[in-house]
């Protein structure tokens, strides 16, 4: 039997490998080591998933539950049932956006009728979501309690301690899933890391008209540019910027509203790069006018992106030469690679536009389905898939395609964190309507159709419009210069 520890309250002082408590759960340490506000949490950690892997007993997961909730209780100054609500979150040692479960507002039990509309309203996502995630089974309409508990039958959980039990078993579960599979072959990923759960008091981003949610970059994952940037949805909270079910609006009317949080999410973005010295990618929540700061972790940039910030931060002096190149080349940028590709001929009008999150330029027959997008591709033929929001379950499709579309979403989104680990030209939230098997902004494009996506400009054109150019930046071709000359530290 392993000595390795089952279970960790997170704080300030806690030491932990991030193979051991996984990397949500070491981004907490890392914030709250930079003097972030981190709403407080525990997790169970890899060595609790593989034993439960090995015996999956709810008696052992619910054993590890109430140790670590009477810590919680004890920080919080709050009870499980009565005012404590937390998030469940699956932590893998490496990054894999999107691919496992999570559940959200755990712990509410049935609230009382004079509560907070907030609190109502967290109910029904959390049922929704207990439905779909741990019990299996498609919700559809329900929006009342005993819709979703005539849904599930017995199998609801009856107390908040068990709401908690169920989506941590979920949540281990789902390292096993064939989409978490799929991805850890495609990034080649060892089976074996397993996942941790990190069970966090949640924060409230839809509480008050004060309140909103977010997600920033330290610098644009596009084209590199220089300070935060990102999405921020008043009254929301922050798994509707993530999904891409909704299209956030920028950082600026944030910023503008609340000009202290603003600055202060700066400075904890500086500190990171200060530390790291790559781009971070940040969640955070400001509940009430307080700012709460979730999760970071390093950024998925384009090559282009890449190649900007790596010859920036060497001139900033935070990377010499050869490290600036290294750090390209890990976002997909290529030294060697043939200076000219894809860009859009002269003389064409884009038939519409989004947020360009996935660089390069693609060409490909246009598909509302995964099984028309399967039809094209047996044809020996390029697809770009359309969808409204993307999801785990694309994976499969998002892999083989050309380029990729969403009718919402932003820079944030799951598409866009896809698109740019895959390397795939990607246009965001759109503003389109994919209706009777066409896609309708202005004049149809049908399904079926050659598309040609821009990724660099989030332009979209009909047709095949593409033709072979020199597309290197400024910053791509100075990257290119200093990896021939085999740079050194000296030389930086």
């Amino acid at each position: 039997m392993s000595d390795l520890p089952l279970i960790l309250q997170l704080s300030a002082d806690t030491r932990a490998d991030r193979a051991l408590i996984g990397g949500k759960a070491a981004s907490l340490l890392t914030l709250a080591g930079i003097g972030a506000a981190v709403p407080p949490a525990f997790v169970l950690t890899t060595e609790a998933y593989r034993q439960w892997a090995a015996n999956p007993d709810a008696g052992f997961v619910c054993a590890l539950i109430d140790e670590g909730i009477a810590g919680l209780e004890a920080v919080s100054g709050r009870k499980l049932g009565a005012g404590l609500i937390v998030s469940v979150r699956s932590g893998a040692p490496v990054s894999m956006p999107g691919m496992m479960d999570t559940v959200l507002n755990a712990g509410i039990g049935v609230p009382a009728a004079d509560a907070e509309p907030f609190i109502h309203e967290a109910r029904l996502r959390f049922l929704r979501q207990y439905c779909e995630l741990v019990l299996g089974i498609d919700p559809g309409g329900a929006d009342t309690e005993q819709d979703f508990r005539a849904l599930a039958g017995g199998r609801f959980p009856e107390t908040p301690r068990d709401e908690l039990v169920g989506a941590a078993e979920a949540v281990f579960a789902s390292w096993q899933s064939s989409r978490a599979k799929l991805y850890r072959r495609m990034r080649k990923i060892d089976d074996n890391l397993g996942t941790s759960v990190t069970i966090q008091q949640m924060v409230f981003g839809n509480r008050g008209a004060n309140s909103g949610s977010g997600v920033a970059f330290t610098r644009d994952p596009t084209s590199g540019a220089h300070g935060l940037t990102g999405e921020y949805i008043q009254r929301g909270q922050g798994e509707e910027i993530v999904a891409g079910k909704e299209t956030g609006a920028g950082l600026d009317g944030w910023r503008a509203a609340q000009p202290e949080r603003f600055a202060e999410l700066r400075v904890l973005g500086e500190r990171l790069e200060a530390d790291t010295h790559k781009v971070h990618e940040i969640e955070f929540t400001v509940e009430e006018g307080r700012l709460f700061v979730l999760q970071c972790r390093p950024a998925l940039l384009t090559a282009k992106g890449a190649a900007r910030v790596a010859v920036e931060m060497m001139r900033e002096g935070r990377l010499d030469r050869a490290e600036a190149v290294a750090y390209a080349m890990t976002q997909g940028f290529d030294p060697a690679a043939d200076p000219n590709a894809m860009g859009i001929a002269p003389g064409h009008e884009p038939a519409g536009r989004g947020l360009a999150v996935g660089g390069g330029v693609a060409t490909g027959r246009l598909a509302f389905s995964t099984e028309r997008a399967a039809e094209f591709a047996k044809g020996g033929e390029p697809v770009v898939f359309a969808t409204v929001e993307t999801s785990p379950s694309l994976l499969p499709v998002m892999q083989k395609s050309a380029a990729l579309l969403t009718m919402s979403g932003g820079a944030t989104s799951h598409a866009a964190v896809v698109a740019r680990e895959l390397g795939t030209p990607c246009a965001v939230g759109i503003g389109a309507e994919i209706a009777d098997g066409t896609l309708w902004l202005g004049a149809g494009l049908n399904e079926g159709d050659w598309v040609t996506v821009d990724g660099d400009s989030g332009e979209f054109f009909a047709g095949n419009v593409g033709v072979l150019m020199s597309r290197l930046s400024e910053y791509e071709a100075e990257l290119r210069d200093w990896a021939t000359k085999a740079p050194t530290r000296q030389q930086a």
